[in-house]
């Protein structure tokens, strides 16, 4: 498997475009003010090529594009895509995704799911893996800047696209990274009241969420937000901890969060963890996993972009996974990975 990447402007788009037109699938990804244009384009000059698109910001190699276009070609793989036009509906896919599974005869060991979406990720992820689990394959995703996403050269509001991406010449792998660590002396919370479709959390152990989340780590009230870069709250599912990112203190004492949490939940506050040696350490199991590694695509959260950017750290993130290959990415809104809706997380597919 082999993948391609464009970086150009509104000017350098056709040309662009043409030189990926025998590709198996192409991805787009573009800001909020030219997003719609390339989608259309993509349309009149791509016709038959399998397309997705997001609108959002990406990364390339040693340098991150903000205003750019990203096209990314796949070659030497199999791929199928569709588009879920209804993010509330997502169970009328379900079938079209088993019969594209079929078709490629997608496996867990050369086959992944790549999806974008406008929202409700948690029931999207849900509603994905009931397909997906049935032969193990993982799923990776990300949540658009602005609510478009694109298939096959059409723009869609309020809507889920994804990729089913089969490696025909070898293997291809989903990582999940987590810089944030459990803290010893921080004690578990019950998510004892919750608004689910705010994704607000009311109350912790029967008291007001921001009062526990001020007072376990002794914080200003006017600190609660910022304060998620260092303390996000993380959901514990067996032994692993998924991170959910607080958006704001509400004045009834609630936490709005990018990611809802459900009624009972266990849940921690994290700590930020030694980030510089656990992203080398991700660089160098997925090495040792895949010794001759041909392209990365990872998603990074908006939330960790922003930290590494305010830390100066944005570039020396990029040159450690450079160390892969090939490796082009999006700043996501939120991310997928597996069977669980996250923030603050890198998720990524390697293949060989």
């Amino acid at each position: 498997m082999r993948q391609t990447v464009k970086i150009c402007n509104m000017t350098g788009l056709d040309s662009s475009l043409k030189e990926l037109e025998t590709a198996k699938l192409v991805i787009l990804m573009a800001p909020p003010s030219v997003f719609k244009d390339c989608v259309q384009r993509m349309g009149e000059l791509i016709p038959t090529v399998t397309n997705i698109g997001v609108c959002g910001q990406g990364y390339y190699e040693l340098k991150d594009h903000p205003e750019d276009i990203i096209l990314i070609g796949y070659y030497e793989c199999e791929a199928v895509a569709d588009v879920i036009a209804d993010v509330t509906k997502p169970i009328l896919s379900v079938q079209r995704m088993k019969e594209h599974m079929n078709a490629i005869q997608a496996n867990a060991k050369n086959t992944v799911c790549l999806d974008f979406t406008t929202g409700n990720d948690s029931v999207i992820v849900t509603t994905l893996n009931a397909c997906l689990s049935e032969r193990d394959i993982a799923l990776i995703g990300a949540t658009a800047w602005d609510n478009k996403v694109s298939f096959n050269g059409r723009l869609y509001e309020n809507a889920c696209v994804y990729a089913l991406i089969k490696n025909t010449n070898g293997t291809i792998r989903a990582y999940m990274e987590n810089i944030y660590v459990v803290d010893e002396n921080m004690p578990s919370f019950v998510a004892t009241k919750i608004d689910e479709a705010s994704q607000k959390i009311i109350t912790l152990d029967g008291k007001s969420a921001a009062s526990v989340y001020q007072e376990a780590l002794g914080i200003r009230e006017s600190d609660i937000e910022s304060q998620t870069f260092k303390n996000p709250i993380g959901r514990e599912v067996g032994e692993d901890i998924y991170i959910i990112s607080i958006k704001s203190h509400c004045p009834d004492g609630s936490l709005e969060c990018y990611k809802r949490a459900n009624h009972m939940d266990t849940l921690t506050i994290l700590r930020l963890g030694d980030y510089d040696a656990i992203i080398k350490d991700t660089v160098s199991k997925i090495k040792r996993d895949m010794p001759s590694i041909k392209g990365v695509f990872s998603v990074n959260c908006i939330l960790r972009y922003l930290m590494f950017n305010d830390m100066h750290y944005m570039g020396d993130y990029l040159g450690n996974m450079n160390q892969l290959g090939n490796h082009v990415g999006l700043v996501g809104c939120g991310e997928h990975f597996r069977t669980q809706h996250v923030n603050q997380t890198m998720t990524c597919l390697v293949f060989d």
